[in-house]
């Protein structure tokens, strides 16, 4: 009886403790928000939402497809934007250096008047993906119209990314007639191959500001957004995501090979069957769950704006971690966050219906977690297929830079940015599932984040690469503001708020 009363006596203790523990965690923590006051908040900005957003309709005219296939690729529409641009903006062509790279890609130098300071990349991409073909009537309007009707914007690119183009231009455009002059000397920088890797344009840039030994500060590129409709338990206030990192990009080729033959006596198994058996076991057994830093972070943040058991949770990961990643697994718009996603792309095999194959292949793509290598990818496949007849052959792979700093200046330039268009943000760290052309600027700083300032509700970012793709009009015009005030926190005038 004793034994047992001691045994109670330490299980509460246990529990008291664990309960000290919990609350602590739970209560211990403010708002990571930042604040700003009115007299920190920059020069008056005045966007004309309608103008704006008639010039995005005009831009989206221009079809910048990008194609692997250098037959299909058609520089016309590229030449002919960038001298839209030029004629469009002459305010931001007459102040700025201008110069074009590849015939397609195009650089925009702002001097800073302390020229010994890093200068500050802002980034966005030509071109776009195409459309479907065969769906193009699906569209309620025409993917190359740039339609402004029932309040957004319609058209390819009008998420991904020629919105982030144009609004750089409008954002240069506002604050060169605000008298604005940056401290630190700002570059803009409009690949015109993202779509494809980025190769041509991107890339050589950076290695050119490389090879000149260019001190870069920050960089900024497309990715996250203000979303509404995320956490309803934050009470209608939008979760505004600037990605701290992107996921690595790894493809691996697999390969069956078999008897061919006349399909009237096949063998036991054709190479088609067993690749597609192999296939069948990557799908049914992905990667293992896991939190990498960002995700992590991107809690850290959002804990202290939630409801006490929603923070409980969150802030207590050690505890909870198991029932919160089951959680996020069981969405897939959520999934890419705990996991290194299994996509397979491609496969074919055989030339005709009554004739076996002797060889089959697929791609399958693996967008990595932070932390997870090639390697891992290729002993994941193996391990997971058991099929050592199987042959496999690594394809592209792309390392994005480590996740940028969270408590350091910028994120926090780009946090009050983003409080002072919309003061009820709350804004997160993040991480990007998909890649950008900022990978290839990882040699010139780490500082690197993905935030351009549209705001949608949270259905709408289906519209990337499909059908429909749309930006309501305020959005549109918020963004180049938020864009101009992101400029105005990076490179002018220190802030009294800064320290924040």
């Amino acid at each position: 009886m004793k034994r047992l009363r001691r045994l109670l006596k330490g299980l509460g203790a246990a529990l008291l403790l664990l309960l000290v523990v919990l609350l602590g965690r739970t209560l211990g923590s403010g708002s990571r928000q930042v604040t700003v006051t009115a007299t920190a908040s920059g020069p008056a900005l005045q966007v004309d939402a309608k103008a704006a957003a008639e010039r995005l309709g005009q831009a989206i005219r221009f079809p910048t497809v990008s194609s692997r296939d250098a037959a299909l690729f058609d520089r016309a529409p590229f030449v002919a934007l960038l001298d839209w641009f030029e004629a469009e903006y002459p305010a931001v062509y007459s102040e700025l250096r201008a110069e074009r790279r590849a015939d397609h890609s195009l650089l925009l130098h702002w001097p800073g008047r302390d020229a010994s300071l890093p200068v500050g990349l802002f980034l966005a991409h030509l071109d776009v993906v195409p459309v479907e073909p065969g769906t193009e009537g699906d569209w309620s309007y025409p993917p190359f119209g740039g339609a402004v009707a029932e309040g957004h914007i319609w058209g390819r690119g009008a998420l991904d990314v020629k919105s982030g183009a144009v609004a750089l231009h409008e954002a240069i455009t506002l604050l060169l007639a605000a008298d604005f002059q940056p401290e630190r000397g700002l570059w803009f920088v409009f690949g015109h191959d993202e779509e494809i890797g980025g190769a041509e344009g991107a890339l050589p840039i950076a290695r050119w500001m490389e090879e000149r030994g260019q001190q870069v500060g920050f960089v900024i590129d497309e990715g996250g957004f203000v979303l509404d409709g995320v956490f309803p338990e934050l009470g209608g206030r939008p979760l505004a995501m600037v990605d701290i990192a992107e996921k690595g990009y790894a493809t691996v080729h697999l390969r069956a090979r078999g008897s061919g033959g006349h399909s009237s006596v096949p063998p036991p198994s054709t190479s088609v069957g067993r690749l597609a058996a192999a296939l069948a076991r990557l799908e049914a057994e992905p990667f293992p769950l896991q939190f990498s830093g960002p995700v992590e972070q991107q809690f850290a943040y959002l804990a202290p704006e939630m409801p006490f058991l929603k923070r409980l949770v969150l802030r207590n990961l050690w505890l909870f971690g198991g029932l919160v990643k089951a959680q996020l697994a069981a969405d897939p718009k959520t999934n890419a966050m705990v996991r290194t996603t299994t996509a397979v792309t491609v496969m074919n095999g055989g030339v005709q219906e009554n004739v076996v194959p002797q060889q089959a292949q697929a791609s399958v793509n693996f967008r990595m977690l932070p932390g997870t290598s090639e390697e891992d990818v290729l002993a994941h496949v193996r391990r997971v297929i058991d099929d050592p007849e199987i042959e496999l052959e690594l394809g592209t792979v792309t390392h994005p830079p480590a996740p940028a700093e969270v408590e350091g200046p910028v994120f926090a330039g780009i946090a009050r940015a983003i409080r002072t268009v919309y003061p009820d943000a709350v804004v997160v760290p993040g991480l990007l599932y998909g890649a950008t052309d900022s990978r290839h600027y990882g040699g010139l700083t780490q500082d690197i984040y993905r935030f351009h300032g549209i705001r949608l509700p949270v259905e709408d970012v289906s519209g990337f690469h499909g059908t429909n793709e749309r930006v309501q009009v305020q959005s549109y015009a918020k963004a180049i503001e938020l864009l101009a005030r992101m400029m105005t926190e990076l490179a002018g005038p220190a802030r009294p708020d800064a320290a924040e």
